[in-house]
């Protein structure tokens, strides 16, 4: 079991041993569940999702910087 933080932007790495396998930009279902917080691969995205999940990266990327 690894331990990980919780960022000030709300981001939380994923140890790497934990998300070998997924590449970089992966798309995840969240949800919580109680004290439980899971994620799920999402893997046959439509092409209106994936247009919409570029918008979304972008957005991300303007609010980080």
């Amino acid at each position: 079991m690894d331990v990980t933080k919780l960022s000030t932007k709300g981001q939380i790495i994923i140890p790497e041993q934990i998300r070998r396998g997924y590449e970089t930009g992966s798309s995840f279902l969240v949800t919580k569940v109680d004290d439980l917080i899971v994620l799920k691969p999402i893997k046959d995205l439509s092409l209106e999702e994936k247009k919409e999940m570029k918008e979304l990266n972008k957005i991300w990327k303007e609010i980080d910087s």
